[in-house]
């Protein structure tokens, strides 16, 4: 007689427990998505640029952001233009995933141009050399690098002598998600291109500001700043 009570409590209890597991898992269990995520990175440090070549490569030209020659007003020219009269070994400027390899053709001697985007947190870094797989032969989409890396060399700037240059431009990124840019080509980020000056530590900083004031370039009276126009500040 005894029994009865003691084995209808043990139900009870049981149902009651089978029921918050139940609601538990019904409650936490995550949605599932088709979308495979792009790669993300937070730095570990505060954010600092590096200039993308060694000190024994210092350019001797600059084609500066903002210019409006070259390039349509009213935001011009969004990058930089570094320019040697050789080869120079173009290097990360700091730490980051791969996120985009594009591939190019040089049209002044043929040669396969990789434009890379690097990105750290919400900033990206573009970078455009040669010989990219010489010095990474392993290199893919999603893979980390670390600043001071080579990443391949300069790009020939003309079929007449020996000068070379890489277009360099920074900025905020943005999922692309598909959507092709204005030259119709589909990227895996767009960029909110930024004047990277704030951003340098201040050694790398002092260093593109000496590299300016000795660079080439025949439009600086116009041109005064790394900034200019629509980047200035």
């Amino acid at each position: 007689m005894r029994q009865c009570p003691i084995a209808v409590t043990l139900i009870l209890v049981m149902a009651l427990v089978t029921s918050l597991a139940c609601g538990s898992n019904s409650n936490t269990t995550p949605s599932l998505s088709t979308d495979t995520p792009l790669p993300t990175y937070t730095p570990s440090k505060a954010f600092e640029l590096g200039l993308p070549f060694k000190a024994e490569h210092q350019p001797l030209g600059i084609m500066p952001l903002g210019e409006t020659i070259n390039h349509d007003p009213p935001q011009g020219h969004p990058g930089i233009d570094f320019q040697w009269p050789y080869e120079a070994e173009i290097i990360v400027a700091v730490d980051g995933i791969v996120g985009d390899i594009r591939e190019d053709v040089n049209p002044f001697d043929g040669a396969t141009i990789y434009n890379l985007t690097i990105v750290s947190g919400k900033y990206g870094v573009m970078y455009e050399v040669t010989d990219l797989y010489v010095f990474n032969p392993d290199l893919t989409i999603d893979d980390y690098v670390e600043s001071g890396r080579v990443l391949g060399f300069s790009q020939r700037a003309s079929k007449d002598d020996t000068w070379t240059m890489i277009h360099w431009a920074f900025g905020i990124v943005m999922e692309s998600n598909g959507r092709p840019n204005p030259e119709g080509v589909i990227e895996r980020y767009f960029f909110d291109w930024l004047c990277p000056t704030p951003y340098f530590s201040e050694p790398e900083l002092e260093r593109l500001l000496l590299i300016w004031n000795e660079a080439g370039y025949q439009h600086k009276e116009k041109f005064p700043e790394i900034c200019n126009g629509y980047y200035k500040d």
